[in-house]
């Protein structure tokens, strides 16, 4: 591996558990790449890059366990960029207290500063679920088509006339009616108030086999439950299977680890009776 920056060292300790012999070259006296921090002006030391620590994928903290050897994630929530003529543009968490500030030197910047932030959700939307994958061989666009999921294993059946005749896709989703489907998008009641968001999901609580994870979850307050959405690989997705969530919470700017179980359960998560009621009950 050329290079012992963060990417390197994390695409070598890949390599390593994958049971390759690794070699890993660096120029510089030091290693870690954009994850150091270093005195680059006399009496002024700061970190590199590591701001943008969002980029740290969840699985890859919990694969190699980082916050055990001493990762923490300390939040980033402002900072301020100082000007020769004594002026200061300071940066704000805060999405209006951001525009206020741009609005001190640029009312035109301040105006575009809505469609800027809406335009960045939007392609970070696109880019999150490509950034564990493989590289796509196509163009970019036509990656963006794809996709690993189809309308039955999201349980969209019903959305899908297999008597309208051809369309495409048609024979693939026929040939993969009549066999078992390998995974399936359940609901998880999860134990405990902590929101699982990207937790893997592991048939023991020992982490042995993974068989899933979660892709969205919330403490709902009208079920009174910590409700999950998750890909979950057959056999595990029948209703009431009990299987597990491996969830890392960020406690006084400390990752812990939880191993929590979690039921499959029916969805939706809330269906009241008035909400098919015809003419509609009093509320």
């Amino acid at each position: 591996m050329v290079g012992a920056g963060h990417n390197g060292l994390v695409a070598a300790c890949y390599l390593a558990r994958a049971g390759l012999k690794v070699q890993v070259a660096e120029r510089n006296p030091y290693i870690g790449g954009a994850a150091v921090s270093r005195q680059l002006y006399e009496n002024f030391t700061y970190s590199n890059c590591s701001y943008v620590c969002s980029l740290l994928r969840p699985e890859i903290m919990r694969e190699f366990e980082l916050p055990r050897f001493g990762l923490q994630i300390i939040p980033y929530d402002g900072g301020c960029t100082m000007m020769r003529d004594g002026g200061h543009l300071a940066v704000y968490d805060n999405h209006d207290a951001m525009r206020r500030e741009l609005a001190r030197h640029s009312k035109r910047d301040a105006e575009a500063y809505d469609r800027y932030t809406r335009d960045l959700i939007r392609q970070c939307k696109f880019i999150n679920p490509l950034l564990l994958r493989e590289p796509p061989r196509s163009h970019i666009f036509q990656a963006a088509r794809r996709t690993d999921r189809s309308p039955l294993e999201l349980g969209l059946e019903w959305l899908v006339d297999f008597d309208k005749g051809h369309f495409t896709g048609r024979r693939a989703l026929l040939a993969q009616k009549r066999r078992e489907l390998r995974r399936l998008l359940v609901g998880l009641d999860i134990a405990g108030n902590k929101p699982a968001g990207s937790a893997l999901l592991y048939a023991d609580d020992g982490a042995r086999r993974q068989i899933g994870s979660i892709s969205s979850a919330i403490w709902s307050p009208t079920c009174k439950r910590n409700n999950a959405l998750a890909m979950v690989d057959a056999p595990y997705f029948e209703i009431g299977t009990s299987i597990w969530a491996d969830i890392y919470l960020c406690r006084e700017l400390v990752w812990e680890r939880r191993m929590r179980q979690a039921r499959v359960v029916p969805k939706p998560f809330f269906a009241p009776e008035r909400r098919r009621a015809t003419p509609p009950g009093d509320f």
